[in-house]
C-alpha cells in the first residue's frame, strides 16, 4: 500500500470520482491530504486546492477538518468522521457512516445510512436499506425503504416517504411525514406533528406543545397522554377507548370530542380501526395494579395436583417392579417408601402454589407467616451406600442405575 501528501490549504475540495472499495475518510489538524490505498490516481490541482482521486481497491484519506468531499461513486462502504466541510455523497453501492459532520447531502445509498453527531442539515434522497440518526439538526429524508429511527434531532423533521417502521424520539422541531407504509412511534415530540397517511399503527407518548396536530393511521392509534398536560382532543374511529379524566368531553358513535385542562394543544385523531387514549404513567403498564388486576390466572391447580400425583404413581410402579427383580422386595419397598414421602411433598407444594396465586389476585391480606421449618430427613446410611457401590463393581447394575438410587436414597 502507498501513501502521498498534498498541501492544499485548510478547505481543499476533495473529490471521488470513484472507489470500488472501502472509502475511509477522517480528519486531523495538519493541512495536509494524506491518501493511502495501493491501486489509485490523484490528482492535484494546487491553484484551487482541489484534489480529484480515481481507487480500483479500498482507500483512506486524512484530510483536514474543514476539507469539502465530494464523493460520485463508491462500490464498498464509505465512513466520514468529524469533517466540519461540505459532505456530498452522490451513489454509495454499500453501508454508509457519517459522524461529527456539519452538514451532508446524501443522494442514493444502496445499504444502510447511520449518520451522528451531525450540526447542520441532513438532506437524504434516497436509502434502500435502514437509516439510523442520533444527535442531528434537520433532517429531510425524500424516500427510504427499510426502516427510520431517530433519537435526538434538534429541528425538524420531513419524511416523504417511508416504507418500514418510523421511531422519531426526542425531536425539538416540527415533524412532517407525507407517507408512511407501516408503523409510527413518536415520544417527546417539541414542535407541530403531522402524519396523515400512515399505513400501520401510531403510538404517540408525551405532551405537545401548543398547536394543532394531526394523526391519521389505517390501524391503530395508541396515544398515552400525561394528565397534568392540557389538552383538546378530537377522535374519529369505529371504535374509541379512554381513560382521560376530561374536564369537559362530547361523545358521539365513532367520535369523541375531549377537553383537559386549560390551554391551545389541538390533537386531530383519526383511525380506521381503533383509538386508545390511556394515562402516561411513570412506572411500566405491566407493573402497575391494573394490570396486574386484569391477568387471568387460568392455571387449574388441581389439576396440576392430580397430574403430578398420577405421573409420580405411575413412576413408582415402575420403578419398584424394577427393583424388586434386581434388588429384593425389602430393598425395593424402603426405596419406594421414600418417594411416596417425595410425591406427598410435591402434593404440598403444589396447594402452597395455589393459596399465593390467589393472594396475589386478592391482594387484600398480608402473607401468611412462614411455616416452621421441617426436621432433615436422615441421611442415608453408609452401609446402603457401600451396598449399591458393590453391585455397580459386581456388574448387577450400571452406574446410572446406582446414582438414581443414591438419589432416592437421599
Amino acid at each position: 500500500m502507498s501513501q502521498e501528501q498534498f498541501s492544499l490549504g485548510k478547505t481543499p475540495q476533495i473529490t471521488i470520482q470513484a472507489c470500488h472499495g472501502d472509502l475511509i475518510i477522517r480528519s486531523w489538524d495538519d493541512p495536509v491530504v494524506v491518501v493511502q490505498g495501493s491501486e489509485y490516481t490523484a490528482t492535484p490541482e494546487p491553484e484551487t486546492s482541489a484534489l480529484v482521486l480515481t481507487s480500483n481497491d479500498r482507500l483512506r484519506l486524512l484530510v483536514p477538518a474543514q476539507a469539502n468531499l465530494h464523493v460520485v461513486e463508491a462500490n464498498g462502504d464509505i465512513v466520514i468522521k468529524h469533517v466540519s466541510g461540505h459532505v456530498h455523497i452522490e451513489e454509495a453501492s454499500a453501508d454508509l457512516v457519517l459522524n461529527g459532520l456539519n452538514e451532508a447531502k446524501i443522494a442514493v445509498v444502496h445499504g444502510d445510512l447511520v449518520a451522528k453527531n451531525v450540526d447542520g442539515t441532513l438532506n437524504i434522497e434516497a436509502v434502500h436499506g435502514d437509516i439510523a440518526a442520533r444527535h442531528t439538526a434537520d433532517l429531510n429524508v425524500a424516500t427510504v425503504y427499510g426502516d427510520l429511527s431517530v433519537h435526538y434531532v434538534n429541528g425538524n423533521v420531513e419524511i416523504a416517504a417511508a416504507m418500514g417502521d418510523v421511531s422519531l424520539r426526542t425531536v425539538g422541531g416540527n415533524i412532517n411525514i407525507k407517507e408512511g407504509k407501516r408503523d409510527l412511534s413518536l415520544r417527546n415530540v417539541g414542535g407541530l406533528i403531522r402524519a396523515t397517511q400512515i399505513g400501520g399503527d401510531i403510538r404517540l407518548q408525551g405532551g405537545l406543545c401548543a398547536g394543532e396536530h394531526r394523526l391519521r393511521a389505517e390501524g391503530d392509534i395508541v396515544v398515552r397522554w400525561p394528565v397534568t398536560e392540557p389538552l383538546t382532543v378530537t377522535a374519529v374511529a369505529p371504535k374509541i377507548i379512554h381513560n382521560l379524566p376530561f374536564d369537559k368531553m362530547d361523545e358521539q358513535p365513532n367520535q369523541l370530542i375531549g377537553h383537559l385542562g386549560d390551554g391551545q394543544t389541538f390533537l386531530s385523531l383519526q383511525s380506521n380501526r381503533r383509538i386508545y387514549l390511556r394515562q402516561l404513567q411513570l412506572l411500566k403498564e405491566e407493573w402497575t395494579d391494573e394490570a396486574t388486576d386484569a391477568i387471568s390466572f387460568s392455571f387449574d391447580f388441581d389439576d396440576i395436583s392430580d397430574r403430578i400425583t398420577n405421573q409420580i404413581n405411575q413412576h413408582l410402579a415402575r420403578i419398584t417392579t424394577e427393583l424388586e427383580t434386581k434388588f429384593g422386595p425389602e430393598f425395593a419397598e424402603k426405596i419406594t417408601r421414600k418417594a411416596e414421602e417425595a410425591a406427598r411433598r410435591a402434593e404440598k407444594a403444589a396447594a402452597r402454589a395455589r393459596e399465593r396465586a390467589m393472594r396475589r389476585t386478592t391482594r387484600r391480606q398480608p402473607p401468611p407467616p412462614p411455616p416452621p421449618p421441617k426436621p432433615a430427613s436422615p441421611k442415608s446410611s453408609s452401609e446402603e451406600q457401600l451396598k449399591i457401590l458393590r453391585m455397580v463393581e459386581q456388574g448387577i447394575i450400571t452406574p446410572e442405575e446406582a446414582a438414581m438410587l443414591l438419589d432416592a436414597l437421599e
